[in-house]
């Protein structure tokens, strides 16, 4: 049995036939193609010029392209083709080369070229691309972005700064890298709630956290990015699973996930490739068993301004019935969605509410909860909890959960 485990349009044809000796057959009807959007994040992207099969366009400012269902789309800047990609909701820089990594060169110069044609050089209110580094990029000689970045951009530079009014400096790799890292951990970030099954079968509840302060877990004062942890339900045994933090986010293209092994060596290994559904596989050699596992994110809303996900519990003797996890979406007017639920799975709870001088209050379900916000990480007041990481902690009212405390991380997307 599972033990403490984890840290991890169609073509329609037709025809006729005529007598007298003859046949016609009308044209094939030839149905128009199935339309999806998605975005491209890098910080969200806009001015990028998109193509799937015979639909272009621009991304807008939430880094928004339409694309064909079936068909690859590409994305340019200019004359200059970044890469192409199967839709999906969500594409990265990672997605635009075959087996892309945080590592790999060509994901980071296209990340650099991003981050350099900015507006405003200020990632953090997304990548914005002006119609003049447009204009400019159609003239553009060949860049390879598996070779030397700053070789091939120094004679352009000049010209990007009449088109950007100032001072253009080409990023580093390693900026690049900690810029699309902490991107992607956000975009990974938040709770996950499904299932297990094999030899042992239960619930699970998997958290992915942006950014972690664990002294305790972690040995430093440093804060973690893309830590996962979990609990889980065995039903089959009627135990609560806990699991410590541990650094389980890949950053790769699949999205893999480790959660960590337990003191009985049980691991779950999985993929959230589209960061929405997380999809895997457990294994324990101690007791060799094995399982499969499947859950779906709570909350996400990609038009959130900020991403909220944390944990409660009643006592700290974790229960099926009174332990769970909390996920918000804070919009941009304030606005506050989300949703509750206990390990033991059996009801969702809806959340709604706002953010006001710093406090989010959400209800639903008989259910009040009142969170203090420290969206930046800068209220010394949470440091012995949140330490410098952006996050939240209040309490529970309502119920059977009544006075159950909450902790949780953030981050801005």
């Amino acid at each position: 049995y599972l033990r403490p485990w984890l840290y991890t349009t169609s073509l329609l044809i037709s025809a006729a036939c005529g007598g007298g000796g003859g046949g016609s057959s009308a044209a094939p009807v030839e149905t128009p193609p199935t339309l999806l959007t998605g975005r491209f994040i890098d910080a969200p992207v806009s001015g990028l010029t998109f193509r799937s099969g015979a639909t272009s366009g621009l991304t807008d400012e939430t880094g928004a392209f339409t694309y064909e269902q079936g068909e690859p789309i590409s994305l340019q800047l200019g004359a200059l083709t970044l890469g192409s990609a199967a839709g999906a909701e969500v594409l990265t820089p990672l997605d635009l080369v075959t087996d892309g990594t945080l590592d790999d060169n060509t994901v980071l110069n296209i990340a650099r070229l991003l981050l350099l044609t900015d507006t405003d050089a200020d990632a953090t209110n997304g990548i914005s691309i002006p119609a003049e580094v447009r204009t400019l990029a159609e003239d553009w000689p060949a860049i390879d972005l598996n070779d030397d970045l700053d070789l091939a951009l120094a004679p352009l530079l000049p010209e990007l700064e009449m088109a950007l009014g100032r001072v253009p400096e080409v990023p580093t790799a390693a900026a690049a890298r900690a810029h699309l890292q902490d991107s992607l951990a956000c975009l990974s970030s938040g709770v996950y709630q499904g299932t297990f099954s094999g030899d042992d079968e239960g619930t699970f509840l998997f958290w992915v956290q942006a950014q972690r302060y664990d002294p305790a877990t972690f040995g430093d004062f440093e804060p973690r990015v893309g830590v996962t942890s979990a609990i889980a339900y065995s039903t089959a045994e009627d135990v609560v699973i806990g699991v410590a933090p541990s650094e389980g986010l890949a950053f790769d293209q699949a999205g893999a996930v480790v959660a960590g092994t337990t003191s009985s060596d049980a691991v779950f290994r999985g993929s959230l490739a589209d960061f929405a559904t997380l999809n895997g596989t457990w294994t324990n050699q101690v007791f060799d068993e094995t399982g499969t596992f499947s859950g779906a994110r709570l909350a996400g809303d990609l038009d959130a301004q900020y991403r909220l996900a944390g944990f409660f519990s009643l006592t700290s003797v974790f229960s099926p019935d009174t332990t769970g996890v909390v996920a918000l979406d804070v919009f941009s007017d304030d606005q506050v969605d989300g949703a509750l639920v206990t390990l033991r799975g059996e009801a969702q709870v809806a959340l709604t509410g706002s953010l006001r001088d710093g406090s989010i209050e959400v209800t639903g379900g008989g259910l009040s909860l009142v969170l203090a916000f420290d969206a930046d990480g800068s209220d010394p007041a949470n440091d012995a909890e949140l330490g410098p990481t952006a996050g939240f902690l209040g309490t529970v009212s309502g119920g059977a959960l009544d006075g159950a405390g909450v902790i949780g991380t953030s981050c801005r997307l």
